[in-house]
């Protein structure tokens, strides 16, 4: 007993070391899978002496030994659970415990009815502590869902049961609702027993749901949305509609007090989400309600308008598309019509006030806080004002969009203007009525050419997002379109939207540029020949312009294209092989890769294609650079350069991915960790290219051979290695593993293959290095999820048990968890992929391993409905009492 107190004192102390307490922990864990517990858990819960956290303990240990089903051979396990509670009812945390342990022994007892309506009846009285009640009534409501291990029958008789005294539960929780834990417990029964509508009216838990609105209680949006929930399930019943307009309502008057009240952010995310909630009210019975009901509703949203916070922000917009939808999906033709009619007003004010507040971009120098809300406006308004353009019309929508821009309002108003006019032109495609106002509007746009560079960033991505519109309802615009791009491409802050805006423009529209191409040409030469110190290396948009000018210049004549390709592909060509830093590699050959992927659209292929041989001899030598440089984006970049160009190589790829290979089995030995990694993405792209290669050339080349002399010697450079960067070296020798077995024609060759990966498995699991071991095992999940089904499940067939045992026997040398709680997500993994030949096999191999365990416990693998919980949950008694042991 002395042992037990000081491992507690340990565990729950605060100034012990980590290796210290978790010895204790795993004592303490091996202890509860001992007979002797049983003696142990009512001398700690006796409370005679015992610290606060002996009695915790206790509780934990009784919860955790009922739930698994293990029961003291005598004695009655209710009335000491139950003279527990009335010791221990002033320590709310041994008694939330107790309470579970309670519970769990309830749904697995005979005559569970006669048990609940015994226990309920005890608990409800007014002798008993309130806050002892309701966590006895929580803990049998909530084990509903807590009880995985219950077979469906007894499951089904527990509910039931508590279907018998939910009415009882309901008012006696009512009648506590004033403390959270009461409101708590009404929301795990109304969600869990399937009480009726008519018991939430009866027992008066519709009231419980407007006060807790009016108190701001966190646990009122659940009792909400369960409220909700069960009137959705009686929809077409009076008492439901009752119930839910009682709601309704009650928020509706409520709200103005409430919100004025919201000291915190806490308070108010709980009024935006009930009230969003009641929003599926008016959608459930908008053919019932009183107009005037749906138009205050929106009159509250209105109110909420009035503040500005990214949460308000995306209640307001779930408000609107909850209802809106919703009637639109349940309501008549007729219905929905008179909704347009009544409710327009109401919900084109809220529109407004919407925009005014929530679409303004704010003031200030903050640059990320202005990018989050811009992501987060996006993500909430764009569907709401598409909602609205449905009951108020796209002609009112884009008046309100055209008065602002003409009207010279400040710039942030501007742009939210036209990011709201981005959000409506695709609702307008449909309705020719809108085009003279979609046109006036593009003309507006075109006319802003100075200003913050937010405003302008958005004018020249609205400018490129609608060219297609243009060239379908107003080709007049469409060269001022593209000569208002261009004019920002040598911007750096707007030179990313600037070229994709360039690139949509030349691809959406086939109207004549000759005209203008000489100008466009002039324009690009002048930014093509500065593109390294122009653009940001790892943004998209230079290849972007590049493809936009190529889809000018197909329309041109072979002389013109010729002419181009010398005057750009080739200089670039140049540049690439003179290129010095990891920045030059990687944005010319960036550069160079736009000319091959994008000049595959002329006509005359032939263009292209005289410069593959300049091209892979470029890369043949740069390559070195790279390789020696350690820089990844440079490496990526070439070798993503050579496999497009592949299409033009033809059969001297051969020589170019033998050379390739070598080269990089050259450098492995001798690099630094820090270039490993980039030299392994090397290879992989080098074996695409010879995958790719051997079904467009009559050359045979036997990859699992290449895979023997380069991969196994990296494997042992690996497992020599004393560091943690060996996680992503196994990483991405897997994933070249996995690409070759995926590109294997020959089933000898995956076969061949395949046998390689329980070599390495065994080795790596051996380690003494926790890490990799972690790699180890994940290595092998990804192997089995992306391989074949027939391949894996044959893997598997005679490979599970050795597998398992030598897992796990390794895992337990760790006296940590991440490795040990691999070892179980593994056999986790195997049960979810094949629980009834796992669970035999892990039993069998269990035993095998740890002869010296009892067997029972091994034995609980055999339940083939294990779930994930369960199976880390043995493994833990399954590691504590090995290292008992």
């Amino acid at each position: 007993m002395e042992k037990v107190h000081e491992a507690v004192r340990v565990l729950y102390g605060g100034s012990v070391s980590e290796s210290e307490r978790r010895c204790a922990d795993l004592y303490l864990r091996g202890l509860m899978n001992m007979p002797c517990v049983w003696e142990l858990i009512p001398l700690l819960l006796a409370g005679n002496g015992m610290r606060e956290e002996e009695i915790l303990y206790g509780a934990i240990s009784l919860e955790r030994q009922v739930r698994n089903g293990v029961i003291p051979p005598s004695g009655d396990i209710y009335t000491f659970i139950e003279g527990c509670l009335s010791t221990h009812r002033c320590r709310n945390a041994v008694v939330a415990h107790l309470c579970r342990a309670l519970s769990q022994v309830v749904v697995h007892s005979e005559g569970v009815r006669d048990v609940v309506v015994r226990l309920v009846g005890v608990y409800t009285q007014r002798d008993v502590p309130v806050s002892v009640g309701l966590n006895v009534l929580y803990s049998l409501g909530e084990c509903v869902r807590r009880a995985v291990t219950v077979d469906d029958v007894k499951l089904r008789q527990y509910v039931d049961a508590l279907r018998c005294v939910s009415e009882t539960v309901l008012r006696y929780c009512v009648a506590n609702s004033n403390v959270n834990v009461g409101v708590e417990c009404l929301v795990v029964w109304v969600t869990n027993v399937g009480v009726h509508v008519s018991e939430i009216v009866g027992c008066g838990v519709d009231g419980v749901v407007a006060m807790s609105y009016s108190r701001c209680m966190s646990s009122g949006c659940d009792l909400l949305v369960s409220c909700v929930n069960c009137i959705e399930g009686e929809i077409e019943s009076d008492v439901s509609f009752n119930c839910g307009l009682r709601i309704l309502r009650h928020i509706m008057s409520e709200f103005r007090g409430v919100a004025s009240r919201c000291t915190s952010e806490e308070m108010v995310n709980i009024v935006c989400d009930m009230t969003c909630c009641a929003g599926k009210i008016v959608a459930l019975y908008c053919g019932r309600l009183e107009w005037i009901d749906v138009g205050s509703y929106f009159g509250v949203v209105s109110v909420l308008c009035q503040t500005k916070s990214e949460c308000v922000s995306e209640c307001v917009s779930r408000c609107i598309v909850e209802v809106v939808n919703g009637v639109s999906h349940r309501a008549s033709s007729n219905v929905y019509d008179c909704f347009c009619e009544h409710v327009g007003e109401s919900l084109y004010g809220v529109y407004n006030g919407y925009l005014n507040v929530q679409a303004v971009i704010p003031s200030g120098n903050d640059e990320s806080e202005t990018d989050r809300f811009c992501a987060s406006r996006k993500g909430c308004v764009v569907e709401a004002v598409r909602c609205v353009s449905s009951v108020c019309g796209v002609e009112r929508l884009l008046s309100g969009v055209e008065s602002v821009l003409c009207s010279g309002c400040e710039w942030q108003r501007v742009e939210a203007a036209i990011f709201i006019f981005r959000c409506l032109v695709r609702v307008t495609e449909s309705d020719a009525q809108c085009v003279l106002q979609v046109h006036r509007i593009l003309l507006r746009v075109l006319s802003i050419v100075d200003g913050d560079a937010y405003l302008l960033h958005a004018a020249v991505a609205c400018v490129g997002r609608h060219c297609d519109w243009m060239h379908c309802y107003a080709q007049d615009i469409s060269v001022r379109a593209l000569e208002y791009v261009m004019r920002f491409l040598c911007v750096t802050s707007l030179v990313d939207v600037a070229c994709l805006s360039f690139m949509n423009i030349c691809d959406a529209c086939s109207v004549e540029f000759t005209p203008s191409f000489a100008t466009i040409d002039r324009v690009f030469s002048a930014i093509y020949g500065n593109c390294v110190n122009q653009w940001r290396v790892g943004t998209n948009g230079y290849s972007q312009m590049i493809r936009g000018y190529i889809l000018l210049l197909r329309r041109q004549n072979l002389s013109v294209q010729c002419a181009a390709l010398r005057a750009y592909l080739l200089p670039a060509i140049t540049k690439l092989g003179e290129a010095t830093t990891p920045v030059e590699c990687s944005v010319y050959a960036a550069v160079v890769n736009a000319w091959v992927l994008y000049g595959t659209v002329l006509e005359k292929r032939i263009n292209v294609m005289e410069y593959s041989t300049a091209i892979v001899r470029v890369c043949d030598s740069v390559i070195v650079k790279a390789v020696s440089s350690g820089a990844p984006s440079a490496i990526s970049a070439i070798t993503s350069l050579l496999q497009d160009t592949l299409f033009f190589i033809g059969d001297n790829i051969t020589t170019c991915y033998t050379e390739f290979v070598n080269r990089a089995t050259s450098w492995w030995a001798s690099s630094h960790i820090s270039n490993f990694v980039s030299i392994l993405y090397f290879t992989l792209r080098a074996l695409r290219l010879a995958t790719s290669m051997t079904f467009l050339s009559n050359s045979s080349i036997n990859i699992v051979t290449i895979a023997q002399q380069f991969l196994i010697p990296v494997v042992e450079w690996i497992y020599s290695q004393d560091v943690d960067a060996v996680y992503d070296v196994v990483e991405i020798v897997t994933r070249i593993l996995l690409f070759i077995t995926d590109n294997c024609r020959a089933k000898l060759e995956r076969t061949q293959l395949a046998s390689l990966l329980p070599h390495w498995i065994v080795h790596f699991t051996a380690t003494s290095y926790s890490s990799l071991y972690i790699a180890a095992i994940n290595t092998l999940k990804t192997y089995l999820f992306m391989s074949p089904i027939r391949e894996a499940d044959t893997f598997l067939a005679s490979n599970t048990g050795s597998l398992i045992a030598t897992v796990v026997g390794n895992a337990a040398k760790f006296h940590i968890c991440d490795p040990r709680d691999a070892a179980a997500g593994l056999v986790a993994f195997l049960f979810e992929r094949n629980p009834s030949a796992t669970a035999h096999t892990t039993t069998e191999a269990i035993i095998k391993t740890f002869p010296s365990i009892p067997h029972q416990l091994a034995e609980r693998f055999n339940n083939i409905k294990l779930k994930a919980n369960d199976i880390f949950t043995i493994f833990d008694d399954l590691f504590a009492t090995i290292d008992e042991l």
